[in-house]
């Protein structure tokens, strides 16, 4: 016997942003940043919804923010700028949805050491952009989380009991 499709658990991750000052950002980039880092989120989960809907204790949609959307560095514009409109997307998110079942959390990142950090420190110190130097001082003084780490943290939040958490920003370092 087959049941009903259902979702219980989404979680908005992929980003992209290339480090660069604004006046030097090209449209592709711009454009692409905001497709993968703020469009994407919404429109999957819209697509989902009637899905997570469904979910026996209601579904959970987790968006992964950065602190990088409120810390202004020269380069970081991009990545910044769309994680920024990720958060109030989340809240928006969470506003829509209350009452349907459905809840929504974004999470705060802090500095996290990942391959991908270490490929933007490259790029960034390719167009001589300061914060690749604190980045790269952030992993080296082991103030940077390791992925596997915060990936923990992040399942614990999507497998609690309650829903408290989600409808609000969480921060993980």
């Amino acid at each position: 016997m087959h049941g009903e499709a259902t979702l219980a658990l989404l979680v908005n991750n992929a980003a992209v942003g290339q480090p660069d000052r604004l006046q030097d950002v090209c449209l592709h980039d711009w454009e692409q940043a905001l497709a993968v880092n703020v469009t994407a989120p919404l429109f999957l989960s819209q697509q989902l919804l009637p899905l997570l809907e469904k979910a026996e204790g209601g579904g959970r949609i987790l968006n992964i923010g950065s602190g990088i959307a409120d810390r202004v560095q020269l380069g970081t514009g991009t990545y910044g700028i769309t994680k920024k409109a990720l958060h109030r997307l989340s809240l928006q998110m969470a506003e829509d949805l209350r009452g349907r079942n459905v809840h929504v959390a974004y999470a705060r990142l802090g500095t996290v050491d990942t391959p991908g950090l270490r490929c933007h420190i490259a790029a960034a110190r390719g167009k001589d952009l300061a914060h690749a130097d604190w980045l790269q001082a952030t992993i080296d003084q082991g103030r940077a989380a390791s992925a596997r780490e915060v990936g923990r943290r992040l399942a614990d939040l999507l497998l609690e009991e309650t829903n408290e958490t989600f409808g609000q920003e969480v921060t993980v370092k």
